[in-house]
């Protein structure tokens, strides 16, 4: 993951990429409930920050897609 800081491309979290990373396919490592492995568990704060910064990530998409929408729909 970029940084190693389990926050996976773009803030997207653990499993969003290629798989091509430590934690990918083919390598001998388990898989955590966190959808991660090499890592412990993140604490409860670790997971609302995660969160936190998700729901910023899809509010910020949210909001590119009704640009582009109003923007199609004043071309009509």
């Amino acid at each position: 993951m970029p940084r190693n800081d389990g926050s996976g491309p773009m803030g997207g979290g653990p499993r969003t990429g290629w798989g091509r990373g430590s934690c990918g396919p083919g390598y001998a490592h388990g898989w955590f409930a966190n959808g991660c492995c090499c890592t412990e568990e993140p604490s409860t704060e670790e997971k609302l920050e995660m969160l936190d910064e998700k729901e910023a990530m899809l509010k910020e998409h949210l909001t590119h897609i009704e640009k582009m929408r109003a923007s199609l729909k004043a071309k009509k």
